[in-house]
């Protein structure tokens, strides 16, 4: 399938869909509420095959290229953030198994997000309760990553810790997603945190064959935009998993965390770009329509088409630096644009959207112009999915820092 057919695929889905979603799931109360509100849509979804496009075909999905993500990312994001968030969580969620799981594990635990039946949901959960910027701090005072295994009697490990902010993570009726992929640590005093790093499955059948306290929901966080998006404050408490559903052995876990979120960098630099496309036609439609009580349209007022050139010129480079990132990432697995986009796009989008507002006047600042809506979602966009400051930047400093590195890498 071409990229343009797929692109008006995924626009109708979310024409059809995602359009009227956010007047509904907003008169809702409570964020659990709200996010079950959405279970029809994303069933919608499966049936679309909206799940399998970001599963590869090798695997038994439809997906020929992470370009094809950063479509869909865009074309659902544009319109409706806390759906695309919870249609490509999955996506997310399932990543370190389609990379790292073995031929057995992929057949055990992929079938259900094969089908086009039901609403799975799968998770990432990775982020822990007080941060994971120094997730990987070999100091004897520093925390770290507080989430264990350790092992059990009958081949099976114990599972004890707590995550919070993982997309789907509490599930739709907050006993947890169909799939996991938790971020962990072998409990044992004697190891680094590098070396102990491990990434384990935890599926539904998991946690009901144990007591119901060893899985729990804390807290369903009420945001400040994805109003209906699962990001939950969860708890395990020695949840009994079979040894089998270790996908990342000790001492494997942090690269391949680094590797998924490497992944997933560019994947936010295109919910920004669909941020700042709608805010760009919002400021762009006034513009041509509104005098604002003069005698010519206020798009012909140096004034205003200069800030629309500024955020025009900011999304068309988001646009080129995400798919050039896209490029080199798939063909040489080279991941420093992939953290430059996540960095220069999700900044670029909050600007953007204040200088939309700029453009329309004081009316932006009304509800029903969506524009409050826009910086609602693109708040989060430079600090979640490893926050700019405390991780991402972090990650291209420590390129710059090594020996090996060569600033021309990219030229060819």
């Amino acid at each position: 399938m071409s990229t343009s057919e797929f692109r008006a695929i995924i626009q109708k889905f979310a024409e059809t869909y995602l359009k009227e979603a956010y007047n509904k799931y907003t008169l809702l109360s409570d964020a659990q509420s709200r996010f079950q509100s959405t279970q029809d849509i994303y069933q919608a979804a499966i049936k679309e095959g909206l799940i399998l496009a970001q599963i590869p075909t090798c695997e038994g999905g439809t997906n020929e290229g992470m370009k094809y993500s950063m479509i869909m990312a865009e074309e659902l994001y544009a319109v409706d953030p806390s759906v695309t968030l919870t249609i490509l969580g999955t996506g997310l969620g399932l990543s370190p198994l389609l990379i790292f799981g073995t031929p057995l594990q992929k057949k055990q635990f992929l079938e259900p997000f094969l089908s086009k039946q039901g609403t799975p949901l799968a998770s990432f959960v990775a982020s822990e309760v007080g941060g994971n910027a120094n997730w990987l701090d070999p100091s004897p005072t520093a925390r770290g990553v507080q989430t264990f295994i350790e092992e059990d009697e009958d081949n099976h490990l114990l599972l004890s810790g707590e995550k919070i902010w993982a997309t789907n993570s509490g599930g739709w009726t907050s006993r947890g997603p169909d799939l996991m992929c938790v971020v962990c640590r072998m409990k044992d005093s004697n190891t680094t945190p590098l070396s102990s790093m491990s990434i384990v499955i935890v599926t539904r059948s998991d946690i009901d064959a144990n007591p119901p306290n060893a899985f729990t929901v804390v807290n369903d966080l009420e945001m400040i935009g994805h109003r209906a998006t699962s990001g939950s404050h969860i708890k395990f408490t020695n949840l009994r998993i079979p040894v089998q559903n270790i996908l990342c052995k000790p001492g494997t876990g942090a690269q391949a965390t680094e590797m998924v979120f490497t992944g997933s960098a560019c994947i936010v630099a295109a919910f920004s770009n669909g941020i700042m496309r709608t805010a760009f036609e919002k400021a762009l439609f006034f513009a041509k329509t509104e005098t604002r009580n003069g005698s010519h349209a206020i798009i012909h007022y140096q004034s205003v088409s200069d800030i629309l050139l500024s955020i025009k010129t900011k999304l068309e480079t988001s646009r080129g630096l995400a798919s050039r990132a896209v490029q080199l990432l798939e063909s040489h697995q080279l991941g420093e644009l992939a953290y430059l986009a996540k960095i220069y796009s999700s900044e670029s989008a909050i600007e953007v959207v204040a200088d939309s507002m700029k453009v329309v006047g004081v009316d932006s600042y009304r509800m029903d112009f969506g524009f409050g809506q826009l910086m609602e979602n693109a708040l989060v966009l430079p600090i979640f999915d490893g926050g700019n400051v405390g991780v991402r930047r972090r990650q291209v400093q420590k390129m710059f820092e090594s020996d090996q590195y060569d600033a021309r890498t990219l030229l060819d």
